[in-house]
């Protein structure tokens, strides 16, 4: 008797786990596909974002190491041309740190409006409104689509020349444009 109400409830605590990780996934993967909700983004998908990003990578690379011939050299001569420092780098950060970062600011949202209020004083990128069981995993995205946003706004200002890329977000159609040119 002791063992079959240990095993069943082995299994629920097992399944609610495989839930709790695979929905997350599975959100973020929809999200993916829809239009982002920041007008910055100008109606980008996310893996549209991620295209142009590529692509405005790739393309300062290419200018940097035509203007300077030496980048190829040692690292004493001046930089060496790596496409893993921007795009590679970059991409572990967003996909790994940047959605840690973003469940914990929605999460200190959550039925917490004091705290909530404070976060906002203090400039970090949360909604503004009240997060709530219903709504976590829409304001998890949005806060995450503002810490996206506030990578690019820093971009500028990289030490690596060719990962200084503006903050130029193009609309669903100027990317279209960019990618038959290429």
């Amino acid at each position: 008797m002791f063992t079959k109400i240990f095993a069943t409830l082995f299994k629920t605590v097992i399944l609610l786990i495989v839930l709790a990780l695979i929905t997350p996934a599975a959100y973020f993967a929809y999200r993916s596909t829809q239009p982002m909700t920041l007008p910055e983004f100008h109606g980008l998908t996310y893996i549209q974002f991620i295209q142009w990003r590529t692509m405005a990578y790739a393309n300062l690379e290419s200018k940097y190491a035509q203007e300077h011939p030496h980048a190829n050299g040692t690292p004493q001569n001046g930089y060496i041309v790596n496409s893993f420092a921007c795009e590679g780098e970059l991409r572990i950060i967003t996909f790994t740190a940047s959605v840690f970062q973003s469940w914990l600011y929605t999460f200190w949202s959550w039925h917490d409006e004091l705290h909530r209020a404070e976060m906002l004083k203090a400039h970090y990128p949360i909604p503004n409104e009240s997060v709530t069981t219903w709504n976590f995993m829409n304001w998890w995205w949005t806060s995450y689509e503002m810490i996206i946003f506030s990578n690019i706004q820093y971009q500028p200002g990289m030490s690596v020349p060719y990962c200084r890329i503006q903050p130029d977000i193009p609309t669903p159609s100027q990317l279209q444009a960019m990618t038959t040119n290429q």
